[in-house]
């Protein structure tokens, strides 16, 4: 017998374990431990009210991470992190965790709900289907290092996000982030990123970066241009 309820009170050790199972097989390699887990509930704004698991004999065995926040202008929920694990797959977990998701929009009046899949998962795109969903976008992820030369790093200044004017920025090339790249997120923690920029007589390049990892941001929808 399977219960679902929200995430409010469950550790991020039991949480950590059951996303880890659940990504076991997932195409890119996903291990978190608690601490990288709870890091990641706090950047990402993760809502535990409005998160939901199912249990099977009191043991998390599926999940749905959501965040809540103002997107595109309108208060909107995004998918974080959904999974079951293995052993309980084909069982309607995501059925059941995906229509009490709907009843707390309802709830709430939000009626825009995001979320992001790998184009190769072909049955996770087949399965939001069914659900309603359609694509909206595409992304393209680059990932890679870059060794950057003294006469180039000369040329570019680096300012926190907390300081840094965007209004330098509204004649640059636009593109609209993604939710977890939007400024509503970025802007809940400023001390975790710095902006890179190069201005000579006017600013003509900048981008928003994670300190930590050095992935590269989006904020008010504009992005670096070189």
């Amino acid at each position: 017998m399977y219960q679902y309820k929200n995430l409010e009170g469950i550790s991020f050790y039991e949480m950590s374990q059951c996303m880890n199972g659940a990504f076991s097989d997932y195409a890119l390699p996903i291990h978190l431990d608690e601490w990288d887990l709870s890091d990641l509930f706090s950047a990402s704004s993760i809502d535990r009210h409005l998160s939901f698991g199912a249990f099977f004999n009191g043991a998390l065995v599926g999940f749905m991470f959501h965040s809540c926040g103002p997107y595109q202008g309108h208060q909107s929920v995004f998918d974080v992190a959904a999974g079951v694990t293995p052993a309980h797959r084909g069982k309607q977990i995501f059925t059941h965790l995906f229509a009490l998701t709907e009843q707390a929009l309802k709830q709430r009046q939000i009626k825009r709900y995001y979320l992001e899949v790998l184009q190769q998962n072909e049955h996770a795109i087949s399965l939001y289907k069914r659900h309603g969903f359609s694509i909206s976008r595409n992304f393209v992820v680059l990932v890679g290092h870059a060794q950057i030369e003294s006469k180039q790093s000369q040329r570019v200044q680096y300012s926190t996000l907390a300081v840094f004017d965007f209004q330098q920025t509204t004649d640059l090339y636009r593109n609209t982030p993604s939710y977890e790249h939007s400024d509503h997120i970025l802007a809940l923690h400023p001390e975790r990123y710095k902006v890179a920029y190069i201005k000579e007589e006017t600013l003509s390049a900048w981008c928003v970066f994670s300190k930590l990892t050095g992935q590269f941001f989006s904020l008010d929808g504009k992005t670096c241009r070189t």
